[in-house]
């Protein structure tokens, strides 16, 4: 078995990484679980922090100042996992701690996996709420029930860290859209699972994640317009059974908005979308 990890840092020294931290403890059991592994950590920040990494065998680090999100980095790593004939790329968020645990429990299933299954995810928990995986026939998602642990062959969905993907799988869809850089990469990815026809492992483990909530106080409109452009362009082109709730999503989510948040120019922006799908 042949893995490589890809995190992606923007701002952040490696040192400070909870998962690289976490990954390099587990590189002496590495040794004994694996015929190959690698970590890849792709740095978007604007300085070169390679001497952070240097003197470190297995660890590829490479430093990319454009910052142009994650489909970029997953697809260096990606590409890097064909040349070098991994067979699996394990994708990391900088602040998700990776146990010994879930690594065992992937070997161990990953033995009796059909070609079919193309991907293995954690349970991922947010201030003690599984927030991923979920269903994907519904707008409000964490208001439903949790996909089980086991095979899925129904469409679900979940967050990029902590997901073991196959590389032949990858090579299946040429690899990572660009059409979502960075906001919705994972639901387009779990889609294509889907679409494909392909299962997906959910495993018993489970992983603490700080996950990022938007504040529409404090978040810029272009960085707003950057997500907000994301998610319909996924209702429109991809979830288009759900693109009429979303709509009414929007509407009810911009009313709110001019309301409660002072930025106006958040709350235009949303009807304005709500108004053009």
């Amino acid at each position: 078995m042949k893995l490589n990890i890809i995190i992606v840092l923007y701002q952040l020294k490696p040192i400070d990484s909870i998962a690289i931290q976490s990954i390099l403890n587990l590189f002496p059991k590495f040794d004994e679980k694996f015929d190959q592994y690698m970590l890849t950590v792709y740095d978007n920040g604007p300085t070169n922090q390679s001497a952070d990494l240097i003197d470190l065998e297995n660890v590829n680090y490479i430093h990319d100042e454009r910052n142009l999100g994650l489909s970029t980095a997953y697809n260096y790593a990606y590409h890097y996992s064909v040349d070098h004939k991994f067979d699996w790329l394990l994708l990391f968020d900088h602040d998700t701690e990776l146990s010994e645990t879930y690594i065992d429990e992937f070997l161990n299933a990953s033995k009796n996996f059909s070609e079919n299954v193309v991907a293995m995810v954690p349970q991922v928990i947010s201030n003690d709420v599984i927030v991923s995986p979920v269903a994907t026939n519904t707008m409000y998602p964490l208001n439903e029930s949790r996909p089980s642990e086991g095979l899925h062959n129904d469409p679900i969905t979940a967050i990029n860290s902590g997901s073991f993907l196959r590389i032949s799988f990858l090579n299946d869809i040429k690899g990572f859209t660009d059409e979502f850089p960075l906001d919705y990469l994972d639901h387009w990815l779990f889609h294509k699972i889907y679409e494909k026809k392909k299962a997906v492992m959910v495993a018993h483990s489970k992983l603490q994640h700080e996950l990022s909530i938007l504040n529409f106080e404090q978040i810029n409109i272009n960085r707003y317009r950057s997500i907000l452009d994301s998610e319909s362009s996924f209702y429109k082109n991809y979830k288009s059974n759900l693109l009429k709730p979303y709509k009414k999503h929007l509407l009810i989510q911009g009313l709110k908005q001019s309301i409660v948040i002072k930025n106006k120019k958040i709350f235009m922006y949303t009807l304005k979308k709500y108004f053009t799908l």
